[in-house]
């Protein structure tokens, strides 16, 4: 059974998103660890995105790990950032959800 990793951002207009802020700290590398992850072509990524009657743009993205081992790597990769990412959400009024799955 695959790890499923479901994330729902709401970003006002005007918002940077906290992934992007993070990326632009780090010259572009932050995510050098989790596109090792995602190398493995078992392992997939995709994102969507849709504009709300709010005028807050939806964005999904969607994260399933073939194996335990790419999700546990994934977790542990963003569990020093997790309170940060949450407490920039929070001050930019953008709206973040995340539900883990099995399929």
């Amino acid at each position: 059974m695959a790890k499923v990793i479901t994330q729902t951002i709401d970003i006002p207009v005007g918002v940077t998103r906290w992934w992007i802020t993070k990326m632009r700290e780090t010259n572009e590398t932050f995510a050098n660890p989790l596109n090792e992850i995602f190398s493995n072509k078992a392992n997939n990524f995709t994102m969507t995105q849709s504009l709300l009657a709010n005028g807050k743009t939806r964005m999904t993205t969607i994260n399933k790990f073939a194996t335990l081992e790419d999700y546990n790597r994934y977790v542990a990769f963003m569990a020093p950032f997790v309170t940060a990412r949450d407490a920039y959400n929070a001050a930019n009024n953008i709206d973040y959800t995340e539900a883990t799955t099995e399929e």
